[in-house]
């Protein structure tokens, strides 16, 4: 029986990125490491196939669906838009602290479920994307918020793994009985999936071929005639201007979610 939804992922992205010999990196998974993201900069891999590695990522959670012992569907709250506003006085996380400040924004929601009960009525619970976005099109915005954990590649590959499991979810929809009122994400025109974080998070990482490949592998992927939307990747950042010392009154926060700029020229 499969530990999660994602069993097995993290060894296929660190074999796919060339990263799985790489011992001076630290533990599994490798890309999670500054040196993976330093190297992948500097020299990125020559037959890096992000098609292959989207099909090998969802025929992997469609395994470890199939494995499950549990017979049950997943959480109705998989997919919804809710809002989490409330901190614990002891998290003094500043991510999490601007999630919940920008949440606030009405076509925002957070920790939007993404594989709840897919294993089983235990795991995947915490599984849930940073922040989504609502746009005015019928399209959605998933995005990985960043202040200074991990690396652009690590949050990188984290989206791209909800992208996968919205991919499984939204091709299972009448089998996990999502209806459109409770799982709106579900029926989304586009979904674009972004990483988000202040401009000096990016300092040092150079993944401009990176999200190309991203894109490319997505458009070639989701070009299936089975698919009715499309999915689309950037690196995104904040204003150079914004800065979270002192922490932002929402006005600001506001004004720079209106400001945000690609990290590299299309």
């Amino acid at each position: 029986m499969p530990k999660d939804i994602l069993d097995g992922v993290y060894d296929i992205i660190d074999q796919t990125l060339g990263l799985e010999f790489i011992g001076k990196v630290g533990k599994k998974p490798h890309y999670k490491h500054r040196e993976s993201c330093r190297k992948l900069s500097e020299f990125p891999p020559s037959n890096f196939n992000v098609e292959a590695l989207i099909k090998k990522i969802y025929q992997k959670v469609e395994q470890n669906w199939n494995d499950r012992s549990y017979k049950k569907d997943p959480s109705e709250k998989n997919w919804s838009f809710p809002k989490h506003r409330r901190i614990s006085s002891k998290n003094k996380s500043s991510e999490v602290m601007l999630e919940r400040k920008i949440v606030k924004i009405p076509q925002w929601a957070n920790q939007v479920p993404a594989a709840s009960g897919l294993v089983n009525e235990r795991l995947d619970k915490r599984r849930a994307v940073d922040l989504v976005r609502q746009c005015q099109d019928g399209s959605y915005e998933l995005v990985e918020l960043k202040v200074k954990s991990d690396t652009p590649l690590y949050a990188a590959m984290e989206i791209l793994q909800y992208g996968v499991l919205y991919i499984f979810s939204r091709a299972k929809r009448e089998v996990f009985r999502y209806t459109k009122e409770q799982n709106p994400l579900l029926w989304a025109t586009a979904v674009h999936l972004k990483v988000l974080a202040p401009c000096e998070y990016y300092k040092g990482c150079k993944l401009d071929w990176f999200e190309d490949e991203i894109n490319s592998g997505l458009k070639r992927y989701i070009a299936e005639p089975t698919f009715d939307f499309q999915m689309d990747f950037k690196f995104e950042a904040f204003p150079p201007s914004f800065s979270l010392k002192p922490f932002p009154q929402p006005d600001a926060i506001i004004v720079a979610l209106s400001d945000l700029r690609p990290v590299y020229s299309s």
